[in-house]
């Protein structure tokens, strides 16, 4: 099997994807252990109850 520019380059795209992917991940678990979340719709609440 030869490696050629293009596999290479759809390979390493692939790679390039499925670790943002993981990377995302992580920070999502971390914003939820911190309570990010949690605050930004709370915070959303309060904002569109003092809507007129």
């Amino acid at each position: 099997m030869t490696v050629t520019e293009a596999k290479l380059n759809q390979f390493l795209g692939k790679m390039v994807n499925d670790l943002g992917a993981a990377v995302n991940s992580v920070l999502v678990l971390i914003g939820d252990k911190l309570g990010l979340y949690r605050a930004i719709a709370l915070a959303e609440q309060d904002y569109s109850s003092q809507k007129p």
